[in-house]
């Protein structure tokens, strides 16, 4: 049996990104940005969305939840005809595997999605999954940005396996929230690559349109997509299930993976996992200088105040 301890600051890892200076910004911060996709490309999809999912049935939706059907069928092949053609030149050695829509229903406070990891698709101790998240909208705070903690993607050897298993940062997800995030504001068709391990979350989408975006996994060639799943019977053991692609366009959420494992799914191992505890020196290591509050003066006479003064708002972006 296989044990869960690793040390992932010391793995050397394949390169992702064929721009060094890419890679190495992914390396450090665990995601990247780049322009992707131009303004017919992102009709196009916005199209193949809504032809499928008309009307949202609830104010935070996922194509994941769909069973499989034509539909379903027609939008995953859309993806991948659009955005091969990018990956491949700049991530030459990585190829897609799942992938489908993530919409929040406009005018809602409901939609936000807490800070989570997503589910590990890969044996950390050797790989590297890449997550690919394009909005089909422009997003910034109002509409359902992303909300991420740079570093978070090798701090902790933590697996995420379904269903939810308990992670080192929930105790600490107030602390997180408040202190270590941050907003990442983009623009229609730009493409946030994030490490899988990296804490992220979104929050509700405030405005009136809808915000759709794409959600898409990467990963080397030649890997086999893992997926880890608590033991019923015993949750302190992760079952290791190894996914055929095919299954990936099947696959619902919904669906609960537990024996007799149907089609696209074979057992490969059992691990015993507990979470690691979150030391309070690593989570100095993730607190986001901000600026300082300037002091709180007396009120000025009115026509002292320069007009052009009135109203202004300076915005932190970036740990870099």
């Amino acid at each position: 049996m296989l044990r869960a301890k690793r040390n992932l600051m010391n793995v050397n890892y394949s390169p992702v990104f064929a721009d060094p200076s890419v890679e190495e910004q992914f390396t450090r911060d665990g995601y990247v940005m780049m322009p992707m996709l131009d303004a017919a490309e992102v009709e196009e999809l916005r199209r193949l969305y809504l032809e499928a999912v008309p009307t949202l049935p609830s104010d935070f939706y996922s194509t994941a939840f769909l069973p499989d059907c034509p539909e379903r069928r027609k939008m995953t092949e859309g993806m991948q005809a659009v955005l091969e053609p990018y990956i491949s030149r700049v991530m030459p050695e990585y190829v897609i595997h799942s992938r489908g829509y993530i919409s929040k229903a406009g005018g809602s406070n409901q939609g936000s999605l807490r800070l989570h990891q997503d589910y590990s698709f890969v044996d950390h101790s050797k790989h590297r999954a890449v997550h690919l998240w394009i909005p089909l909208i422009d997003v910034d705070e109002t509409n359902g940005c992303l909300t991420v903690i740079p570093r978070t993607h090798r701090l902790v050897n933590h697996i995420s396996a379904m269903i939810d298993n308990p992670s080192p940062y929930d105790p600490l997800r107030k602390i997180l929230a408040e202190e270590c995030t941050l907003t990442v504001p983009m623009k229609a068709g730009e493409a946030a690559f994030f490490d899988q391990r990296l804490y992220h979350g979104s929050a509700p989408n405030t405005n009136p349109d809808i915000r759709i975006a794409l959600a898409v996994a990467l990963l080397p060639k030649g890997v086999k997509q893992l997926l880890y799943v608590v033991d019923e019977d015993d949750p302190s053991k992760l079952n290791v299930l190894q996914i055929r692609d095919e299954f990936t366009v099947r696959f619902s959420r919904g669906v609960k993976v537990v024996p007799p494992y149907g089609d696209g799914i074979v057992k490969v191992d059992q691990i015993s996992y507990q979470a690691e505890v979150l030391s309070e020196e690593k989570l100095d290591s993730l607190r986001i200088k901000r600026p300082a509050a300037k002091p709180v003066q007396s009120a000025a006479p009115a026509a002292i105040v320069p007009e052009e003064k009135k109203g202004l708002l300076s915005r932190l972006f970036g740990s870099r």
